[in-house]
């Protein structure tokens, strides 16, 4: 299936959510991105300038009932 650009999210090829239940995932080849699959549909999200997709706050719900954003500041582990 191609890509049909639209306004907000990209919607993509819906391929990526066949059998999946509704939730974020990760982008397995882009880490400042995600995959939303809600009832069957699949969009590719960004996350926010200088994050990344982190799946510890995928599919959260926090006490305020709004979903949050599954994307963390990004942390540097190595050495220079």
């Amino acid at each position: 299936m191609a890509t049909v650009p639209q306004a907000g999210p990209s919607f993509i090829d819906d391929s990526f959510c066949s059998g999946r239940p509704d939730g974020d995932y990760a982008d397995p080849g882009l880490t400042t991105a995600y995959y939303t699959c809600r009832a069957g549909e699949t969009f590719h999200l960004p996350c926010p300038w200088e994050m990344t997709f982190d799946p510890t706050l995928a599919n959260q719900t926090p006490d305020n009932g709004r979903l949050s954003s599954p994307c963390s500041i990004a942390v540097f582990t190595g050495s220079f």
